[in-house]
């Protein structure tokens, strides 16, 4: 996979093989970020001793963030719609990020890669072995998603840094 930083600010993602495709699409996909462990781990209730408190923080905050969780899942599945084949073969593939959804994928790929550890069990300890996977398990795989995951944010903050 490349990326490349287009004149008008975009980003391009190209020569993406489909295996890849499949694995960075997967996760994104979904409906919802929705499993049990994700959401305790996003949203966390509060352990303050103030009711009040935690009453605006559920009332106001959690409903906010949630909003916008879903406003940036949006545009992302957005600009993954327009995954486009490079050749004839429909072996490689490519998409663009525009300059205007840059942060919604930011979040979105910290969210994802939050998601996948909770939901996988990874820890920073286990998040290492990566380097040393076959990635026939799915805490393998997700390992792997989540380093491709980390990859696109590296290109988005070097890109804003351009």
């Amino acid at each position: 996979m490349n990326c490349s930083l287009q004149p008008n600010g975009d980003l391009l993602f190209q020569e993406i093989d489909f295996s890849l495709v499949t694995l960075l699409t997967q996760p994104l996909q979904q409906k919802e970020l929705s499993s049990q462990i994700v959401n305790e781990y996003l949203f966390q209730k509060l352990t303050k001793q103030d009711p009040l408190f935690s009453q605006d923080w559920k009332e106001y905050i959690v409903p906010e963030l949630q909003a916008l969780f879903s406003s940036c899942h949006e545009k992302v599945l957005t600009d993954l719609a327009a995954l486009e084949y490079e050749n004839p073969s429909k072996q490689l593939r490519s998409f663009q990020i525009p300059l205007a959804h840059r942060d919604a994928w930011l979040r979105m790929m910290s969210i994802v890669r939050l998601s996948l550890a909770a939901e996988h069990q990874i820890t920073e300890v286990g998040h290492h072995l990566c380097d040393h996977a076959s990635f026939s398990s799915a805490q393998e795989k997700a390992l792997l998603q989540i380093e491709i995951f980390s990859l696109i944010q590296q290109s988005l903050i070097e890109a804003e840094s351009q």
